[in-house]
């Protein structure tokens, strides 16, 4: 449903982006004492932007795919479910439910991110590699490390 890609691409951009600049900004490397509460709070924060990010589209795209249960049909497109909703209710439409959402989003996704970004670090074996580290600058020096690691 169209919806569902109007919601679903940038929520993921949002959710991606806001966890590896917060991993990355508060250093979430591996060997850190602290590694588990940062990956969890950075993890409950891009539940949280991904949510207030999309939060409008969800409601539209939940409305209309309740439509037409029971066999009555309300909307007869997007912009007409947009136009609908915001005359019966107002602006709050897009907002109702927001809190719980927020409330559930911050554990749900602390727990996942940290749990995975755990488990890959474990599976890879990457105890003491930096992975927030900026790139190499430009020149010979990344030719170098190149042939270093070829021949490693």
């Amino acid at each position: 449903m169209v919806t569902t890609l109007m919601r679903e691409t940038p929520c993921f951009g949002v959710y991606f982006l806001t966890y590896d600049l917060l991993t990355c900004s508060i250093g979430c490397e591996p060997g850190d004492s602290y590694i588990i509460p940062k990956l969890l709070f950075a993890g409950g924060m891009s539940g949280v932007t991904c949510w207030l990010s999309t939060y409008p589209v969800d409601v539209i795209k939940t409305r209309l795919q309740a439509d037409g249960v029971g066999g009555v049909y309300q909307y007869s497109s997007i912009t007409d479910c947009v136009r609908q909703s915001v005359r019966r209710e107002g602006l709050r439409v897009f907002t109702r439910g927001l809190t719980s959402t927020l409330l559930r989003a911050f554990p749900v996704n602390a727990v996942t991110f940290a749990t995975v970004t755990l488990v890959l670090m474990y599976a890879r074996g990457t105890e003491g590699s930096k992975e927030c580290e900026p790139p190499p600058p430009p020149g010979g020096s990344q030719h170098t490390q190149l042939y270093q690691q070829t021949q490693s």
